[in-house]
């Protein structure tokens, strides 16, 4: 199965080897998004806040068992979470028994496909502890600034001249690549501006249609490697 991201604006069903994969429109996201953010967890971010709660050892054999299991194995046995992969996967695929199609060999491609249209990033989690937690308050430093659903929203109806009915019929990929063409360009407006007075400005002016990257890699993460680097430096 491949797929290209680029036409992801158009808004079109998405052909997989178990059918056509639809988007998620607005108006039905509110019903979705907790399942949608269940699904993103990877093996790694599961087992991880199972390890928060095991203060006293008493999940050490559950953990054991997650770490000799796959992702699809933990979902099949875990029944809050496999709700939530029933209830979108009946919903984007328009059909309440695709779920029994899924397969060691085609779960991945398609929940990464699912994650892709609906603009999720899958966390990425560091199997130590210790830097997990620094990676935790990294992400929520980052959040704090994060734009709201309702700004979104309500920065797309005025930038477009869309009514908030047209809006409620947008996916999510069309409702950020509009969001951040039109602050692409109130901001090139600006810098256009701010160049009458400053001709050193007009140095950093960039095109407001240049691409723009919906599904950049998280830059707030230490991986181990780098950690480890990072401890080397600092002790010699």
């Amino acid at each position: 199965m491949e797929y290209s991201r680029d036409f992801f604006i158009l808004g079109t069903p998405v052909s997989t080897e178990i059918g056509e994969c639809h988007f998620i429109k607005l108006k039905d996201y509110p019903q979705y998004v907790n399942d949608l953010s269940q699904i993103a967890q990877s093996k790694e971010e599961i087992i991880y806040n199972f390890q928060n709660q095991n203060k006293f050892g008493q999940l050490d054999n559950l953990i054991n068992d997650l770490n000799a299991s796959s992702l699809l194995d933990i979902v099949n046995v875990m029944e809050q979470l496999k709700n939530a992969y029933l209830k979108v996967f009946t919903k984007v695929f328009n059909n309440s028994d695709v779920f029994a199609s899924i397969n060691e060999d085609n779960f991945y491609r398609i929940r990464k496909l699912i994650l892709d249209m609906h603009c999720i990033r899958e966390a990425k989690v560091s199997k130590n502890p210790e830097l997990e937690r620094f990676n935790q308050k990294s992400r929520a430093l980052k959040s704090e600034n994060k734009t709201d659903f309702s700004d979104l929203v309500t920065c797309v109806v005025q930038f477009t001249g869309y009514s908030a009915e047209d809006v409620l019929d947008l996916t999510l990929p069309q409702l950020h690549s509009h969001f951040f063409r039109g602050a692409a360009f109130l901001n090139n407006h600006a810098a256009v501006i701010f160049s009458t007075v400053s001709p050193d400005a007009a140095k950093n002016i960039g095109s407001w249609s240049q691409h723009i990257d919906l599904f950049e890699e998280e830059k707030h993460y230490i991986t181990d490697d780098e950690a480890r680097k990072l401890e080397k430096l600092f002790s010699d």
